[in-house]
C-alpha cells in the first residue's frame, strides 16, 4: 500500500495524512533506500538487506480504527515480538551472498512490490533524502 511522493515526503504540502498511508510510505522508503544502498556498495565487502518482520502486535496495529482491523484481521495473524525478530536474526546470520540486496519475509527472500523495484524512485529518494539532510546541516 506504499506510495511515495518525493515532493511531499512529510505530508506538509497539502497531502491528506493518514497514519497507515504514512506507514506504508515509510516501509516502501526502507526497501527503496536499501536497494539504492546495495547498489552504491557494489565492490565493497558491505551489504544491505531489508525485511518485513511480519505484523507484530504494536500500538499502531492494536489501536487502528476498528473497521480497518475488521477488514484485515481475517487475513493477517499477529506475530509475537519473538516471532517478529526471527527474520531479522536470519538476515544477520545467513550467508551474506544469499541475502545481500534482498527483501526478506518469514526467513526467506521474496520479491517485493512493483513500487519497491523502481530504480528511478530509489535513486530519487536517495537524492531527495541527501538534499534534505544537507539542508538541515547547513541550517545549523
Amino acid at each position: 500500500m506504499g506510495k511515495i511522493d518525493l515532493n511531499d515526503l512529510h505530508y506538509d504540502k497539502g497531502r491528506s495524512y493518514w497514519e497507515w498511508l504514512a506507514y506504508g510510505q515509510s516501509k516502501l522508503a526502507n526497501v527503496l533506500f536499501t536497494k539504492e544502498l546495495e547498489k552504491r556498495l557494489e565492490g565493497t565487502k558491505v551489504t544491505a538487506t531489508c525485511l518485513h518482520p511480519g505484523v507484530i502486535a504494536t500500538p499502531l496495529w492494536r489501536e487502528s480504527r476498528s473497521w480497518f482491523r475488521s477488514i484485515f484481521l481475517p487475513f493477517i495473524k499477529d506475530k509475537t515480538v519473538q516471532q517478529g525478530t526471527a527474520t531479522t536474526v536470519y538476515g544477520c546470520l545467513e550467508d551474506s551472498t544469499k541475502v545481500s540486496g534482498q527483501f526478506l519475509d518469514d526467513c526467506k527472500a521474496v520479491k517485493p512490490s512493483k513500487e519497491a523495484l523502481d530504480v528511478d524512485m530509489a535513486r530519487g529518494l536517495w537524492e531527495e533524502t541527501a538534499r534534505q539532510i544537507k539542508e538541515k546541516i547547513v541550517d545549523r
